[in-house]
């Protein structure tokens, strides 16, 4: 705070930094692997871990660049320093994503993890801030692990985030429409199918407990399980990823030419199952494999473009 009252961001020297760092008892780790990020947040002292982590300053983007710099070269304590002076992401984020199947402390785990993920693949030459670029990372590795362990039933990430924005958007058309809004209502305010609303809205309800009593008058009754069918729940959970995995790789196909396309179908399968060689594309294609690599090329760019434009845009709605 300066001499005004008025709050201005303090900026202190890295090696400053590092002895306040020590004496909140923020020590270098033993080691920077996720297992021993899970080791030490695992600690009854995780609040006043993350207390102490939020007290450290924010680094200005030329420190930020130097520590990358030494990280880069293996230096443990640069990265770990780094690391730590992000952590108020990581707690801001994990308190947005708690109460959805994860305790606190294990949304904070994945996020410190998803902090390491950002500095291994960060590139300094890119006009990015890796504050900005390691938010991306958290977020990531935080639904990623909604995902995969909050459900009985594994759902895709992709599917998993939509249904977090479906979600968001039910609840704020409730409270202005008076009443739960109509799948193709949804629909129209998310700009997707109703076919797709419907089905994300099924994979939104609670899973019942198979011991649940079907009724409660009978204490003999019986349970939901002796009802059940028995039939292979990991192949029913396969056929939902490749639906889901088919409809989004056609979704993309659509930022593509006609001949990218074609391309496309023939060399990976998408049209018969059989995929194809160079040669055997620019046989039926009658373009010579030059013309074919060059333009299988150009549309898994546009394709690898375009699919982290739509993954970055469901992270941050």
């Amino acid at each position: 705070m300066n001499s005004t009252g008025n709050n201005v961001s303090e900026v202190v020297s890295i090696e400053d930094y590092r002895s306040r760092k020590q004496a909140t008892g923020l020590v270098q780790t033993e080691s920077l692997e996720p297992r021993s990020i899970r080791r030490r947040l695992n600690m009854k002292a995780i609040q006043s871990f993350l207390r102490a982590a939020a007290s450290l300053p924010r680094l200005t983007e030329a420190q930020e660049k130097a520590l990358i710099e030494e990280a880069r070269d293996g230096n443990r304590e640069a990265a770990d320093t780094l690391i730590l002076s992000h952590m108020k992401v990581v707690t801001a984020m994990a308190r947005r994503y708690n109460g959805r199947g994860l305790p606190l402390q294990d949304l904070v785990q994945e996020g410190a993890i998803g902090l390491m993920t950002a500095l291994d693949k960060f590139d300094p030459d890119k006009e990015i801030r890796f504050s900005t670029y390691a938010t991306w990372w958290v977020r990531e590795a935080m639904t990623r692990s909604l995902s995969n362990k909050s459900r009985n039933i594994r759902i895709p990430v992709h599917l998993n985030e939509f249904m977090t924005k479906l979600r968001r958007v039910r609840s704020e058309m409730s409270i202005e429409l008076g009443r739960k809004p109509e799948p193709e209502e949804l629909s129209r305010s998310l700009g997707v199918s109703r076919e797709k609303v419907e089905s994300a809205l099924i994979h939104c309800q609670p899973c019942e407990s198979l011991d649940q009593k079907i009724s409660t008058n009978d204490s003999d009754g019986c349970t939901l399980s002796d009802t059940v069918v028995d039939c292979d729940a990991n192949n029913a959970e396969q056929r939902l990823e490749q639906e889901f995995t088919r409809k989004r790789v056609e979704q993309l196909l659509k930022r593509l030419s006609d001949k990218e396309q074609t391309v496309i179908r023939l060399r990976f399968g998408l049209k018969d199952n059989h995929e194809r060689s160079l040669r055997e594309v620019s046989k039926e294609m009658r373009l010579t494999r030059d013309q074919v690599g060059k333009i299988s090329c150009r549309a898994m760019r546009k394709l690898k473009e375009g699919a982290l434009a739509e993954h970055m845009e469901d992270c941050l709605a």
